[in-house]
């Protein structure tokens, strides 16, 4: 969900920025911080992450929010909702876009 959730904001063009971004996934925060993981899925992410993070100089700052408070966090399981306003405006990269599955 990081991922995406930085690719919708390069898409609206924000750039030279800091950005505070919330997740639920601790190992994702590690990894998307150091920018490397052991995991070798994750550690492609984390690697794509930090590219354009840097690409577009800006500075992510990761914050732990719990899962019941995470409005993200159906999109972090993959689950798009139904007719989602996101879906027409953001053009999702195809290896992300097939590991998504609809509600």
């Amino acid at each position: 969900a990081l991922e995406i959730q930085l690719l919708f904001l390069a898409q609206l063009g924000v750039r030279d920025s800091h950005l505070v971004l919330h997740s639920d996934n601790t190992v994702a925060i590690g990894a998307l911080s150091k920018g490397r993981s052991p995991i070798a899925d994750l550690n492609r992410i984390a690697r794509r992450f930090l590219d354009l993070s840097l690409s577009l100089a800006l500075q992510i700052e990761i914050v732990y929010i719990e899962s019941a408070q995470n409005p993200a966090d159906s999109v972090s399981r993959g689950v798009l909702p139904p007719n989602s306003p996101l879906c027409p405006l953001f053009d999702i990269p195809l290896d992300i876009l097939l590991s998504l599955k609809p509600l």
